[in-house]
């Protein structure tokens, strides 16, 4: 299995970082192959290397003009003059995120794959958010910090969810561009900043 695969399908590149039972470099370990971290790119940046220029892969310290071993780029439609299409290279689970990230830019909705998203680390709070957050706030619809909050159970915890927003490290699997700051404020995201979340959203059909 590849490190890291690079998913491509129309506007948005979507990273995986993979980890296993030796876990990766910075990650955790797995007991079976899961998604360490997603990062979530405009596909505008790839380049004839095949690599994603002026961004940083989801690897900590890690920038896109650095060489990753067992790196991967897969596109699902047409692909950009120079590149290769590794799409038949990907690993099973890749191939379905593959699908799935197409589905999603071509109607605003999808089922992600189950596959393990390792949150050992987290508090028990953290897991209750992001949980609650994947599971009860559909595509098309928003949520405050402070709503997802009380849905977490904690309702005067609106300031530590938007902490555990920003260090998110699933976004658009467990989606953060739906949380939004009080009375609507459209604030940071994780992926590539404030225009894409505000594209996520209006491909969802989100009132904005």
């Amino acid at each position: 299995m590849y490190d890291v695969e690079i998913l491509v399908s129309g506007p948005l590149a979507m990273l995986l970082e993979w980890s296993g039972p030796d876990g990766a470099p910075d990650g955790p370990a797995c007991a079976e192959p899961c998604i360490a971290r997603v990062g979530l790119r405009w596909s505008a940046g790839l380049d004839g290397s095949g690599l994603l220029t002026g961004v940083k892969l989801p690897r900590p310290g890690a920038e896109a003009g650095d060489l990753l071993p067992r790196t991967l780029v897969a596109f699902s439609g047409s692909v950009p003059d120079g590149m290769h299409n590794g799409a038949a290279e990907l690993s099973a689970t890749g191939s379905r995120m593959l699908e799935a990230l197409d589905s999603y830019v071509q109607q605003g909705r999808t089922q992600w794959p189950q596959v393990a998203l390792p949150m050992d680390g987290l508090t028990p709070f953290a897991r209750k958010v992001l949980e609650t957050l994947r599971h009860e706030v559909p595509a098309g619809s928003t949520v405050t910090y402070g709503q997802l909050a009380a849905m977490a159970g904690r309702p005067a915890a609106a300031r530590g969810v938007g902490q555990i927003m920003a260090r998110n490290r699933w976004p658009l699997v467990i989606p953060c561009h739906r949380v939004l700051g009080s009375k609507g404020a459209m604030v940071g995201y994780t992926g590539a900043g404030v225009d894409m979340k505000r594209y996520l959203l209006q491909l969802e059909g989100a009132s904005l």
